[in-house]
């Protein structure tokens, strides 16, 4: 049965290409969950406390972002050089809104929690696993 829903997926995408662009997210989400993504991973490997209540981000994170930065390239022509100060100046933007806010830990928690559903659509095979 399997199969079958994804030689329909792939049909319906071959022959309506339009139906593939409609699954995709906005790129710019994509970018800010990247970030949030990146920021939960980073806080994991540096071992900070409570990092653990979401699920591990490493290996997940990586897929997500790589299939961002390849959105990216494809559909703004971003130079490769242009990527890391890109993500860093994003990055900054996102902590800082979190950092401003009331409860730190929970706005990031929300924006985990907006993005987790993204994954379904940019990296499938990559969501993240419950601990």
């Amino acid at each position: 049965m399997r199969k079958l829903l994804t030689a329909l997926i792939a049909f319906l995408f071959t022959t309506f290409p339009a139906l593939a662009d409609a699954v995709e997210p906005d790129l710019d989400q994509q970018v800010h969950c990247a970030v949030v993504f990146g920021i939960v991973a980073g806080e994991q490997q540096g071992g900070r406390p409570g990092a653990d209540r979401f699920p591990a981000m490493n290996e997940p994170g990586k897929a997500f972002f790589v299939a961002t930065g390849t959105r990216l390239i494809e559909e703004r022509q971003m130079p490769l050089e242009q990527m890391e100060p890109y993500f860093i100046a994003r990055v900054r933007e996102v902590q800082s809104a979190i950092a401003q806010s009331p409860n730190p830990a929970k706005a990031l928690e929300a924006e985990y929690a907006k993005c987790l559903p993204l994954f379904a659509l940019v990296a499938p095979d990559a969501t993240p696993k419950a601990r």
